[in-house]
């Protein structure tokens, strides 16, 4: 009985990673196509010869490039927190 609730346990486990994994990929693209319109629309509205334009689009770059290394990073230390509570979870089987 005790084996048959871990496995059930493990089974829900995976299953709500893979849903959550799916999930975040899926939001993931969703938001680069968004940004890359934002982006692609700044270029064309942006004007190239006002320093002022040039000045707030390289701050705004900046600012926005430790976000962007921030949020992977997040994603990194989450999926090794995953693989740890799998891992664990394997070992209970074994014992």
């Amino acid at each position: 009985m005790n084996e048959e609730l871990m496995d059930r346990a493990r089974q829900s486990a995976l299953a709500a990673a893979e849903r959550s994994e799916r999930l975040t990929r899926w939001l993931l693209g969703l938001a680069a196509v968004f940004e890359a319109g934002v982006l692609v629309a700044v270029l064309l509205v942006i004007d190239w010869s006002n320093s002022t334009h040039q000045l707030v689009f390289l701050c705004a770059c900046l600012m926005y490039a430790p976000l962007a290394l921030v949020m992977v990073s997040l994603h990194s230390a989450l999926d090794g927190a995953t693989q740890r509570v799998l891992v664990g979870l394997d070992h209970l089987t074994d014992v």
